[in-house]
């Protein structure tokens, strides 16, 4: 015969799926990215470039927030619209976890490598501060460089010498001071971003719980029907034999004052 037509709801998890395969796939170029940029910060003058990658990774990140947002928020509609689809709305809702959290991986892997470029060039300033100021200790030019308060040492290093060398390195540290505050600025987002998608993890965590509560729930009212039914014929049995009884005795009456009758008038 023909084969059966797909439901509703097989389209729609059809559907989803399709959708999660896709921001897998933009994960996976979040990830390779990442390692792309790593090695781009150790090839001198690829700064354009660098700036470029940044700015499209940002771009899909942002997307797959939206996206996960989105389908979070589908799910609970699917769960409260759909009360009888128990294990479409577990599949979901599990699934999206799971991306979501690859999808965090990927955004820790991206920021630890903003991270660890931000330290290289802290360190390449601290070096040439202390070229420039050799009075000053080792421990304080790291801590102002840390802190980003070392205007102060630019400022002893602009007096000390105005020379065009000391001038051009100056320049040199202001601009990769800049590069530092860019990728400050690109931690924090991607940061603020991972706890964004820590709260939605955190909440399909608290929708699959809901889910395995109503479950529970519904077997145990499941389990507390069969037995009132267990009882309610077992009740019906003991009403049964108590009605064959009565017959019986209600028999056994009518044989005990019916027989003397018929035998004293037969004996007449």
């Amino acid at each position: 015969g023909d084969a059966e037509a797909p439901s509703a709801n097989d389209k729609e998890l059809a559907k989803f799926y399709r959708e999660i395969e896709a921001i897998k796939s933009a994960i996976n170029k979040i990830d390779m990215s990442a390692d792309k940029l790593d090695e781009l910060y150790k090839s001198p003058g690829k700064e354009q470039e660098i700036q470029q990658l940044i700015v499209n990774t940002d771009g899909k990140t942002q997307a797959i927030r939206k996206r996960l947002k989105r389908i979070a928020e589908e799910n609970k509609a699917y769960i409260d619209e759909n009360p009888n689809s128990v294990a479409n709305g577990r599949i979901r809702v599990s699934t999206h976890q799971n991306v979501a959290k690859s999808f965090m991986k990927a955004m820790e892997h991206f920021e630890q490598v903003q991270e660890k470029q931000k330290k290289v060039v802290q360190k390449g300033i601290a070096k040439d501060l202390k070229s420039l100021n050799p009075n000053v200790a080792d421990r304080d030019i790291m801590a102002a460089v840390e802190n980003d308060n070392y205007g102060h040492l630019l400022d002893q290093a602009q007096l000390s010498g105005a020379h065009a060398e000391t001038q051009t390195r100056l320049n040199e540290i202001r601009s990769r001071n800049q590069d530092i505050q860019e990728l400050e600025k690109n931690i924090i987002e991607l940061h603020q971003m991972f706890v964004d998608m820590s709260l939605l993890v955190e909440n399909q965590g608290e929708l699959l719980n809901s889910i395995e509560y109503n479950i529970g729930k519904t077997k145990e009212a499941a389990k507390d029907a069969e037995i009132e039914l267990i009882q309610a014929r077992k009740n019906q049995k003991a009403a049964r034999k108590k009605m064959v009884c009565l017959i019986i005795i209600a028999i056994c009456i009518v044989c005990a004052i019916v027989i003397p009758i018929v035998v004293t008038q037969l004996a007449k």
